[in-house]
């Protein structure tokens, strides 16, 4: 490889940083809990400190188009299965509640 080649892959690599290592566990912590329904509130806090609540907004924050493009490909699978396990779950809780109506 040239070194004009390799400057490109670097400059390349810079423009599109990878996400951080707490991001990449987060989803990985859910496709292991999608499974059986996702992770319970203990296990977020426990692993990563912060409210289930929290994890939820930040793995939506994840399928935002600027920053799904830094999502690596072996990630993006999972990432995906969470998503639309979510999405599911929500149309299913909307629906169930304008039935009772």
């Amino acid at each position: 490889m040239s070194s004009e080649s390799s400057s490109h892959a670097s400059s390349s690599a810079e423009n599109r940083p990878m996400l951080e290592r707490y991001d990449l566990a987060l989803i990985e912590h859910f496709a292991r809990w999608l499974p059986f329904g996702g992770p319970s509130a203990q296990t977020v806090f426990e692993e990563f400190g912060i409210p289930l609540e929290t994890a939820y907004r930040r793995m939506l924050a994840l399928t935002e188009p600027k920053v799904l493009k830094r999502v690596p490909s072996e990630h993006l699978k999972s990432l995906t299965a969470v998503a639309a396990y979510r999405v599911t779950l929500v149309r299913n809780v909307r629906r169930a509640s304008s039935t009772r109506r």
